[in-house]
């Protein structure tokens, strides 16, 4: 065929032969002469095949706007060169765009501060500032005035506070000690702390402090004048030589061998797995519920017609799909992850207690596809913080990366349960470095 692609001929030879096989004039030959050429057919040629437009990447000012170009031969995605080869220019995938003029001058919004009540209703507030574009400097208000300013003060805490005629009246925590007895004295409960210090193993003593029930007068009346509280705690676990470390256990504690080990994070104590206790360089590292809670996906598959989203976006093995999608496609589970103990912050690339299900290592908190150039995520993420005594800080963010990506972060549980579905053609998600941290943990 004289293509490669699409509509062409095919051309042979048509001679008129004598019974001698001697090549003679046309018109010797009787019968009509055979067609020297006929039309072929191969495989539809390839073609530029072009999305719809994203939404322009600002909202006021110059920005870019974007939409996927792929080559396409055969109901199959191709490589560039292929549609090249037919001298066909590649549509723009990236153009220009205007939304408007920015005004030079905008209102800067801080962060909230605390609520000034636990209850009864209190106000939290922010700055909020007139800032220069050009120089990002903070001007005079009256610069922004032409715009609406934003709130600088909102309502907080709003839940009544349970009035009662008596409430309990809980003293300060005494001195650490490692032993102490309770008794009474004069009809008040009162600590005897013995001399003993606490075990330089582990660090941990106990503290006691005085819990009684008062009338609205200050005297002391009987507990059942008084509701029960939540924390009515007459003892709690306290460290004389604070252990917030694995290397602190090393050096304190004389300790060597890994394990769970209670260590003092932020005024709490809590579960902390110390790994390589006998290098120089011991690890932290969370242990978490269940790896199978715990995981992260780069999905494989990759659809044929990828300017699709079929099946309404779930999941579904069986599309039309082939399964060269993204080059670092894999599932990972984790029982443990790593910790940075000082910036309190989960090292997402750490291997060490992850298991690679399938594909190759994904980090924890990532995922991602190569599925789709239209809102169709595959690619998904867990993390389940239950019961370890941290939850991922309200800062952390997710950032993308790759092509007409798009992503979804649920939330709940206080941010110890986290799903993320994420995917592209091709892109990923992951924990974005947010004032220094890339997955930053609050303690509960």
């Amino acid at each position: 065929c004289s293509v490669l692609c699409g509509l062409g001929v095919k051309n042979r030879s048509v001679t008129c032969l004598d019974e001698y096989h001697d090549v003679m004039p046309d018109s010797e030959c009787p019968e009509p002469k055979p067609k020297a050429v006929r039309k072929c057919a191969r495989a539809p040629c390839a073609k530029w095949v072009a999305g719809s437009w994203s939404q322009c990447s600002v909202t006021c000012g110059k920005g870019q706007m974007f939409r996927p170009v792929l080559c396409v031969g055969d109901g199959q995605i191709m490589e560039d060169g292929v549609c090249r080869v037919r001298r066909s220019n590649k549509p723009p995938s990236v153009k220009r765009c205007t939304v408007g003029e920015c005004p030079r001058f905008k209102w800067y919004k801080d962060e909230w501060g605390e609520c000034s009540q636990t209850c009864g209703g209190g106000e939290r507030f922010r700055d909020i500032l007139c800032q220069d574009r050009d120089n990002n400097e903070f001007i005079e208000e009256s610069y922004c005035s032409n715009r609406r300013k934003p709130h600088a003060s909102m309502g907080c805490n709003k839940d009544p506070c349970h009035l009662q005629r008596a409430r309990w009246n809980s003293g300060q925590w005494s001195e650490c000690s490692k032993h102490v007895t309770l008794g009474y004295k004069s009809g008040r409960l009162y600590v005897r702390l013995s001399a003993r210090k606490c075990s330089a193993t582990c660090g941990l003593g106990t503290q006691i402090r005085q819990v009684e029930c008062q009338d609205r007068y200050g005297s002391r009346t009987s507990e059942d004048s008084c509701r029960v509280p939540a924390i009515k705690q007459y003892n709690r676990d306290c460290t004389l030589r604070p252990q917030s470390s694995c290397k602190d256990l090393q050096h304190l504690g004389n300790i060597s061998e890994d394990g769970e080990y209670r260590l003092l994070i932020k005024g709490q104590f809590i579960n902390i797995f110390c790994h390589q206790m006998s290098s120089t360089n011991p690890q932290e590292f969370l242990t978490l519920p269940q790896d199978i809670e715990n995981f992260s996906e780069i999905y494989s598959k990759r659809l044929l017609a990828p300017l699709q989203c079929p099946y309404k976006g779930r999941r579904n093995d069986s599309c039309a799909c082939t399964n060269a999608g993204h080059q670092e496609a894999g599932l990972t589970t984790f029982s443990k992850v790593r910790l940075n103990i000082t910036t309190l912050e989960i090292i997402t690339t750490d291997s060490t207690f992850a298991r690679v299900r399938n594909g190759v290592f994904v980090p924890f908190a990532t995922a991602g596809d190569c599925y789709s150039a239209e809102d169709c995520p595959q690619g998904n993420f867990r993390i389940n913080l239950r019961d370890t005594g941290f939850t991922i800080s309200s800062e952390a963010e997710w950032t993308t990366q790759g092509y007409a990506v798009s992503k979804t972060i649920d939330t709940s549980e206080s941010n110890q349960l986290i799903r993320g579905h994420c995917g592209g053609y091709c892109g990923v998600c992951l924990p974005s470095r947010l004032k220094g941290r890339v997955l930053p943990l609050d303690v509960l």
